[in-house]
């Protein structure tokens, strides 16, 4: 893989680069040679190694990592230190020092064909930082999410594709085999989301699917998540959680509340286990995509409504004016649930109140809509922010009922919270 040797006698530096460029590009995930490895592999003393690396370290031939700076100095995972801060770090011999050759000198010697294809593995190997991250249209994930032989995760603020299974596995193409660890997300200047994926997750792929990634790469100043760069990159616990899962818990402290009371569960489904893949943000800003996500969004708000929690607290049937005379009608979820908190909680002020059910009922309008007409499949940007300000709507009206809930007597003791602590990402 490295070019640009000949068979004239070298310097002892020029044998030690040789060594370190053939370790780097020859082993399975790029790794950095300890200074101890190359002493020991090139059967030299150490004091001609390190006078060595020292001199192709100051000509910027070689960069090193050390266990001060990184705790797995093997695999460079972010960009180099300056020159001089390198060069301090080595004379002092801080720490366990990996070398590595430096991406200059890479950009010399590489044999690119030997990545035909791989573009992303070729990046590793001229050098980039193993953590550094490319973004993506989010339209490259529809390729894994509506392929039944994927197992596609996504919590809308990180993800994962894999094979379903061991028999899937037989049935695909070698060229299909696909793992892929993890995927984040990142924005653009106008807040627009792109799909991140870092490269050491990409350079996994084979050549079929990183060329897939690669024909949506995006280019431009993208900025990581900031509870994915949180996890993956400060290796710190995230301090929120997506729209989704807030929905979710929301929903649980509510149904807490309802065995409190003694009643039914007021929701059916409190969304820990199964969720709709459409109930997530959007890939494709279409109105056939929209219109999916509001109907799923209904069944987690409106038809998930339990219509056993509302007992003979109110009237279910309710009496309709028709053309052949009066006529009975079974009043929906979000009707029932409207008269139940008229008639059991009480406040002065319900505007609240009225736009979290106007909301609900506005979702279940939306579900309605005939998505089979002429401009289903009409791509407008638009709908990104249209589900985004549905999205915090819909939360704002469920986390408004676990308020109400939370006030109940018995809840207030159980301490219950009547919110989430972290934030809430709804974009």
């Amino acid at each position: 893989m490295a070019l640009g040797r000949d068979n004239k006698e070298k310097t002892t530096g020029t044998k030690v680069l040789d060594f370190v460029t053939d370790f780097y590009l020859g082993s399975r995930d790029f790794n950095g040679v300890p200074v101890g490895t190359i002493e020991k592999e090139m059967r030299m003393s150490r004091e001609s190694i390190l006078r060595a690396l020292r001199e192709l370290l100051g000509q910027n031939h070689i960069s090193i990592v050390s266990s001060k700076q990184d705790v797995n100095p093997y695999i460079k995972r972010f960009a180099e230190e300056s020159r001089e801060n390198q060069i301090i770090r080595f004379d002092s011999e801080d720490g366990l020092i990996c070398v590595y050759p430096s991406p200059t000198h890479l950009h010399k010697v590489v044999d690119r064909h030997s990545f035909e294809g791989k573009p992303f593995t070729l990046k590793i190997a001229l050098g980039a930082p193993q953590l550094d991250f490319e973004s993506f249209d989010l339209r490259v994930l529809l390729n894994y999410r509506d392929d039944p032989r994927y197992d596609y995760y996504n919590n809308d603020i990180h993800g994962s594709i894999d094979i379903k299974d061991d028999e899937t596995i037989k049935e695909l193409d070698q060229s299909d085999r696909v793992f892929l660890k993890s995927f984040g997300y990142s924005y653009d200047s106008e807040h627009y989301r792109a799909v991140a994926v870092f490269l050491i997750y990409l350079r996994r792929l084979n050549a079929a699917h990183q060329q897939i990634w690669n024909a949506k790469l995006l280019r431009g100043e993208y900025k990581l998540h900031p509870d994915y760069y949180r996890s993956m990159i400060l290796g710190e616990w995230p301090e929120g959680c997506s729209v989704v899962d807030a929905l979710s818990l929301d929903i649980i402290a509510i149904n807490q509340v309802c065995k409190l009371m003694k009643r039914p569960p007021l929701f059916n489904d409190e969304l820990r286990v199964t969720r709709a893949t459409e109930l997530s943000f959007l890939i494709m800003p279409t109105r056939k995509e929209f219109c999916k996500f509001a109907l799923e969004l209904n069944k987690a708000i409106g038809d998930n409504i339990n219509i056993k929690f509302f007992r003979d607290d109110v009237e279910k049937i309710k009496i309709i004016k028709t053309r052949s005379g009066p006529k009975e009608q079974n009043k929906g979820s979000v009707e029932l649930l409207a008269e139940w908190l008229e008639k059991c909680f009480h406040i002065d002020d319900r505007t609240q109140i009225n736009e979290m059910i106007k909301c609900f009922k506005n979702i279940a309008k939306l579900r309605g809509r005939a998505a089979h007409t002429r401009d289903e499949n009409k791509y407008n940007r638009r709908y990104f922010k249209e589900q985004r300000d549905l999205f915090i709507e819909a939360y704002t009206g469920i986390n408004l009922l676990r308020i109400i809930f939370a006030s109940y007597p018995r809840a207030k003791k159980k301490k219950i919270p009547p919110s989430l602590n972290g934030k809430v990402y709804a974009e």
